[in-house]
């Protein structure tokens, strides 16, 4: 089936495309500007930088192609540092490879953006701080001093600036999402109190107006708040206030005020960013095993629910098995009363001869439809017990006139129109006879109940067969109806266990005719009519 993609649709994902190449570029500038102020002397180098982690994010979460988006942003970057194009096209291309990489090794591993996952959060930090921060921290020292004996601390201090920035920032541009469709993230009036406690501590800690002595204890004041973030709201809550307080305390403590600026630029910055590596680490972990944990509780509350069904289901087997042992007594006396009847119409036939032949046929009747209403029930009871079968070569097209006929009385008193369209070549089939009746029963009950709440021109019922291939290989067999149809919402769980769209509805019929047909190797499926409704196909191997 071919799909015309609307030329509105086309536009919009044109203008998103570029939207997003645009911000991945602005994010690059405007991170590496703000780095820039935190550069040293000499070595020439930054002591953070973010773009890593800028990069990374967007390039995973939204595919290869913003990787050109990466390149020349840190090119732009570069050129605006003051290097030279040769210089800025090294260092573009060493972030531009880092980052591809760490794609690549992110989708090798099926990693998860949503960092709902302990496993998630260890495959970004070693990803981010090996195969991604590598590649551009080694560009970089080979710019900055070559081969000179300064290369290894040069590279030290490369590969820690690009690390923090994955650490830093690239869960937040992972994770972040529509508050509107968080529901969490809607108590807004909670959240923003929160970030504004926990932005406004760290102007404190940090704004050097507090002793170094009061101030160094008070900044460890700043993880039990940000802990009680990460217990409460989702990650990418969690990640937006990592970057808040790291970005308020880098740029404090580079303007040499607060706690960490005691020394040289060098030291302040590796001691703050200890300092927020561990608290980023740690949030992040206590988010992620608070997802866990929640998911672990969905888990067995499905499970518990899933108990609860197989504990109704043995009740109803345990209660099925019962009613089969005492429903076959009866049958079995109405059928003994209708043949003594047909035996007395013979011995003493009335004098009425047409009656006599409609008594004699109504008694015949009742002994046919008694004796197939015992074998059911007996199959039933074998079904109960063992699970055993009793399998065929039958037609399909002849259990479908059967089962119609049996149900032909109760069309007629609602007056539903039933039609037939069996393809006489269809052949015949291994099956269950009972089991397979069953199955057709339920589906024409439900057809029966959709349709006689419709008027009168709705009231219809077709039952049609047809052999796939030449010779057959499966045969299919689709009954639909004039009702109203299939509820959209809940096509999904159609044929689940102890679910009804009905209120009288038990919720099994439609389970047992799945689990029928799959024992047959054959498949149902639902789906809409095509003059409205609903229409049940089942197609079993031949």
């Amino acid at each position: 089936m071919s799909t015309v993609e609307h030329p509105g649709a086309r536009g919009r994902l044109r203008w998103r495309n570029i939207a997003l190449h645009v911000l991945t570029i602005a994010l690059y500038l405007v991170l590496a500007a703000w780095a820039a102020d935190f550069s040293l002397a000499e070595p020439p180098v930054p002591l953070i930088w973010p773009a890593t982690g800028v990069g990374l994010a967007m390039v995973y979460r939204f595919g290869y192609p913003l990787a050109a988006s990466v390149f020349i942003g840190a090119l732009a970057a570069q050129l605006l540092l003051g290097m030279s194009w040769f210089e800025a096209s090294v260092l573009a291309t060493g972030n531009t490879l880092g980052v591809l990489a760490g794609t690549a090794v992110l989708r090798r591993l099926r990693f998860r953006q949503q960092l709902e996952r302990s496993s998630d959060l260890l495959r970004l930090l070693l990803t981010g701080i090996s195969v991604t921060a590598i590649p551009g921290a080694l560009f970089g020292t080979l710019i900055a001093v070559g081969t000179s004996p300064a290369f290894p601390k040069t590279l030290g201090l490369c590969w820690l600036a690009d690390a923090m920035g994955v650490l830093l920032f690239a869960p937040l541009l992972l994770t972040v999402r529509n508050p509107l469709r968080d529901p969490l993230a809607r108590q807004h009036h909670y959240l923003l109190a929160a970030l504004l406690m926990i932005g406004a501590l760290t102007v404190v800690v940090h704004s050097g107006l507090l002793a170094d002595m009061v101030a160094m204890p008070l900044s460890y004041a700043i993880y039990p708040a940000v802990l009680l973030v990460a217990f409460v709201y989702p990650v990418w809550v969690v990640a937006a206030t990592v970057v808040l307080v790291s970005v308020t305390a880098i740029s404090l403590t580079g303007m040499e005020r607060g706690p960490f600026a005691y020394a040289d630029m060098q030291q302040n910055l590796l001691a703050l960013q200890a300092h927020l590596a561990l608290l980023a680490v740690t949030s992040h972990v206590v988010a992620a095993v608070r997802h866990e944990r929640e998911a672990a509780e969905a888990r067995a509350r499905n499970h518990m629910r899933s108990l609860a069904g197989v504990h109704r289901l043995n009740a109803v087997n345990t209660m099925a098995a019962s009613l089969a042992h005492e429903i076959n007594q009866p049958l079995c006396a109405v059928s003994s009363y209708a043949q003594a009847g047909a035996r007395l119409l013979e011995r003493y036939p009335p004098a009425d001869g047409q009656a006599a032949s409609r008594l004699q046929e109504a008694m015949q009747g009742i002994t046919t439809g008694t004796e197939r209403a015992s074998a059911i029930v007996g199959r039933a009871r074998q079904l109960l017990s063992r699970g055993d079968e009793q399998r065929q070569s039958q037609s399909l097209n002849t259990l479908v006139r059967q089962t119609a006929s049996m149900l032909g009385g109760e069309f007629r008193r609602q007056g539903v129109r039933v039609q037939t369209h069996l393809d006489p070549d269809l052949p015949e089939i291994s099956l269950d006879a009972l089991e397979m009746q069953q199955v057709l029963s339920n589906l024409l009950h439900n057809a029966l109940t959709a349709v006689t709440a419709q008027e009168d021109q709705r009231r219809w019922i077709n039952i049609a067969t047809r052999a796939e291939g030449r010779p057959a290989k499966a045969a299919w067999l689709t009954i639909s109806d004039g009702g109203e149809g299939l509820p959209p919402g809940e096509r999904h769980l159609l044929f689940e266990p102890l679910v009804s769209g009905r209120a009288d509805g038990t919720g099994l019929g439609l389970a047992v005719a799945r689990s029928i047909v799959e024992a047959h190797g054959g498949t149902i499926r639902a789906g809409d009519a095509p003059g409205g409704g609903a229409a049940f196909e089942i197609c079993l191997p031949v």
